[in-house]
């Protein structure tokens, strides 16, 4: 699941990764119910610290 991340745009890696998660479930690319990959899988995909992924996941949790 490779998300499009700038880190020179200014905005916090996490905030990119959490949006682009809340539009891809919008647009029915990740079903309502599907499993995010582990926490040490995406981190190791996207070339990010575990506890962004960590802090992402749990800001995703709590919207629901």
């Amino acid at each position: 699941m490779l998300l499009a991340l700038n880190p020179n745009s200014g905005i916090p890696l996490y905030r990119q990764m959490a949006q682009q998660l809340r539009q891809r479930m919008a647009s029915g690319q990740l079903a309502p119910n599907a499993r995010l990959p582990s926490v040490h899988d995406m981190s190791a995909e996207m070339n990010v610290n575990p506890l962004t992924v960590a802090k992402v996941y749990q800001i995703l949790e709590r919207e629901g």
